[in-house]
């Protein structure tokens, strides 16, 4: 059974610039480097993609997908 601790882990947010919707990809398979994967908007292809290497996982480009920085005060005088 998923936690809602899991789930939010999983979850992907809209996208940030559109609120399209975002897919986990894998967009290339490069022998040497491994596997290129990300998550991707699905209307204007804005992503957090990398190389699969020993310290990358899928789960770490869903939490650099749905962080979110406050955008509160900024821009106001």
């Amino acid at each position: 059974m998923i936690t809602t601790e899991e789930e939010r882990a999983t979850t992907l947010l809209p996208c940030p610039f559109c609120g399209g919707k975002a897919n986990l990809e894998q967009l290339l398979y490069d022998g040497d480097n491994g596997d290129m994967s990300g998550v991707v908007c699905t209307v204007c292809e804005a992503g957090v993609t990398g190389y699969n290497r020993r310290n990358t996982t899928l789960m770490s480009y869903i939490s650099q997908w749905n962080t979110r920085t406050s955008t509160e005060g900024k821009g106001q005088k």
